[in-house]
C-alpha cells in the first residue's frame, strides 16, 4: 500500500525530483505493516506528513541559517522507516491491513489528531501550526516582491510554506522573483499549448472514427438490402 510522496506533491507540478531525502526518486512512500496493523492508511499517511513537518521545524530552528536541512529529512524518513510507520522501498509484501484481525476502514474515523497522535508515539512532537502550514495552499510572490526586505512568508521553490517543502526543495531567498514570476508564467503558457493541442487531436480522432463507423455501417446497410430481393426470388 503506498502513498504518494508528500515532498514531492509539494513541488512544482508535483514532479518527482530524482534526489528526493524522503522518497528517493521513487515519487511514492510505502506504508509500514507495524502501523497499518493499528491505523488506517489515512491515518498513516497523515502521520508521515506531520512527523516529516514537525522533524522539518525542528531543524529549521537549531541549525543554524543557510545550512542544508536535507540531510535532518532523510533522517527524520528513516527514523519512520525503523519504527515500522513506512516500509523499505525493497521489501515487498500484504500489508497488515489486508489481515482478518485489521481494522475495518468504514468502523474508523480519519482524523488528524489521531494522526498526530501516531506522529507524536513515533518520536515528533506536532503542533498547530504544522497542521496549518501543511493545509495552507502555495503562495506565489509577485514580480515585485522581496521577501526578506518586506517580511514576506519565506517559502519553497514551488510556493509552500511548509518546512518540509522548504527543506527538500529550498528556494534562494535572494533571488529574483520576476524572473521567477516569468519563467513561471512561461511554464503555464506551454503547458496550456500542449494540452489544448491534446484535446484537438483528441476531438478530430473522434470525429474521424465516428465518420469511419457511419460508412461503414452505411455499408453495411446498403448491402443488406440490395441482397434481400435475391434471397426472397431464390426462396420463392
Amino acid at each position: 500500500m503506498r502513498r504518494c510522496c508528500p515532498a514531492c506533491v509539494r513541488r512544482y507540478a508535483a514532479l518527482v525530483a530524482p534526489d528526493c531525502p524522503v522518497c528517493k526518486g521513487v515519487g511514492v512512500l510505502g506504508l509500514g505493516a507495524a502501523a497499518l496493523h493499528h491505523y488506517e492508511p489515512a491515518v498513516v499517511a497523515r502521520a508521515v506528513e506531520f512527523y516529516l513537518e514537525a522533524k522539518a521545524r525542528e531543524a529549521a530552528e537549531q541549525l543554524p541559517l543557510g545550512a542544508p536541512r536535507r540531510e535532518a529529512l532523510a533522517a527524520a524518513t528513516d527514523e519512520l522507516r525503523y519504527a515500522g510507520v513506512i516500509a523499505d522501498p525493497l521489501v515487498s509484501g500484504d500489508p497488515a491491513r489486508h489481515r482478518a484481525d485489521a481494522p475495518e476502514g468504514t468502523a474508523r474515523r480519519v482524523t488528524d489528531a489521531e494522526a498526530a497522535r501516531l506522529a507524536y508515539l513515533t518520536g515528533a512532537t506536532p503542533s498547530p501550526v504544522d497542521q496549518a502550514n501543511l493545509d495552507r495552499p502555495p503562495i506565489l510572490y509577485g514580480p515585485d516582491d522581496r521577501p526578506l526586505a518586506r517580511s514576506l512568508p519565506v517559502v519553497s521553490a514551488a510556493g509552500s510554506p511548509t518546512f518540509l517543502a522548504r527543506a527538500a526543495d529550498p528556494a534562494d531567498p535572494l533571488g529574483d522573483t520576476r524572473a521567477a514570476v516569468y519563467e513561471r508564467r512561461a511554464r503555464d503558457w506551454r503547458a496550456n499549448v500542449v494540452a489544448a493541442a491534446v484535446d484537438r487531436v483528441r476531438s478530430i480522432r473522434t470525429r474521424r472514427q465516428a465518420r469511419r463507423a457511419a460508412r461503414e455501417r452505411a455499408t453495411l446497410h446498403a448491402g443488406t438490402h440490395a441482397g434481400t430481393p435475391a434471397r426472397t426470388q431464390e426462396t420463392a
